[in-house]
């Protein structure tokens, strides 16, 4: 049994979104933003929230014999789906790349117009990010496509990723806390496709280091479990309300 199925099988029958709370109080938690796909499937965007004008410095699993190695995988078929095109199959972005590409690409930071998030080429893999010695980072035809490693990071070379308004994030399914479901500042962190179109599960525990505004730090960790209904399924749940999704007030 792989590393994802063996964690997907203690979860199965869990709720729809296990909230666990953040480690420290400056950094909030996570926050999963689901859309459909019109081609079909559904796209999750990941933000880590914080407070205005802070930064964030690194997204991390873990290291090797640290006890609270980090995951990120999915139950989907096909897992996290990566461009076909050379120059986007990879984890890290290209430049300036959409949040409506269907890539999927791990980030800190990029810009915000219109509401739409891009993701932020100069994001690194830290020197932890590495399955049987292959840079799974930067390499095209990512083979490990259900499950991020185990100790994976990343991080924005030489600077932050600066929080942003999270006013346009309309559909947020799962959180770590509940002051990150309803935080109002944050940072792209992910952008995962998954063209699975039947229920599959996204699981995500990880830790991140956030420079506050006074230039100190500090360090959170969080988790949570997303379960991704059928097109139809979501766009029912998207009028009636889901139950423990929180929504941004105006």
């Amino acid at each position: 049994m792989n590393a994802c199925s063996r964690i997907a099988s203690t979860v199965i029958g869990a709720a729809l979104a296990s909230i666990a709370p953040a480690a420290q109080a400056d950094f909030m938690g996570w926050t999963a933003n689901v859309r459909t796909v019109q081609s079909g499937g559904f796209f999750v965007d990941v933000f880590a929230v914080m407070n205005q004008g802070e930064g964030l410095l690194n997204v991390y699993g873990g290291y090797p014999g640290y006890p609270g190695i980090g995951y990120v995988a999915t139950t989907a078929s096909g897992g996290f789906v990566q461009s076909a095109d050379e120059a986007a199959a990879a984890w890290r972005p290209t430049s300036n790349q959409s949040w409506n590409s269907t890539d999927s690409f791990l980030t800190i930071g990029g810009s915000l117009s219109g509401g739409n998030f891009a993701g932020n080429s100069a994001t690194l893999g830290d020197p932890f990010w590495s399955v049987a010695g292959t840079d799974t980072f930067s390499t095209p035809g990512v083979a490990n496509a259900n499950n991020i490693p185990f100790t994976a990071g990343w991080y924005l070379a030489g600077t932050v990723g600066v929080a942003r308004s999270l006013a346009s994030l309309e559909n947020r399914m799962a959180s770590s806390s509940a002051a990150a479901a309803e935080g109002a500042y944050g940072v792209l962190v992910a952008h995962l496709y998954i063209a699975d179109p039947n229920w599959s599960i996204l699981l995500w525990d990880m830790s991140a280091s956030v420079r506050r505004a006074n230039g100190t730090l500090s360090q959170g960790s969080g988790s949570f479990q997303l379960q991704i209904p059928a097109p139809g399924a979501l766009a029912l749940l998207g009028v009636a309300g889901l139950a423990g999704a929180r929504r941004r007030r105006a």
